[in-house]
């Protein structure tokens, strides 16, 4: 770390690094206003996205295989894939949840 600590093409040197705000063209105070609305919207769609997808046929795939995995198997429920949806939603959700 301390071999890039105030390299200047890599970090800006002593300023650090800038990051882009994207409400800008706000402006005033209600800049933070809007910024937590846009939040609070992000947050609610993606709890909406987490009841809808607790109600549909996959909810009830991932149910079967926790309850009985080779029991879902032999009702040709493909294990890996929904192991493998699973990981991906929880990292999209992480990946939302982290950027607000």
């Amino acid at each position: 770390m301390a071999i890039a600590w105030n390299y200047e093409l890599l970090l800006s040197g002593t300023t650090g690094v800038s990051v882009i705000d994207p409400f800008v063209f706000v402006g005033g105070k209600t800049r933070f206003t809007v910024a937590a609305l846009v939040a609070l919207g992000i947050a609610i769609l993606v709890y909406l996205y987490t009841e809808l997808l607790a109600r549909s046929s996959f909810s009830r795939v991932l149910k079967a295989i926790l309850d009985a995995e080779v029991a879902a198997n032999v009702y040709s429920k493909d294990i890996v894939k929904a192991r493998a949806q699973t990981l991906i939603i929880g990292g999209d959700i992480a990946a939302v949840s982290g950027s607000l």
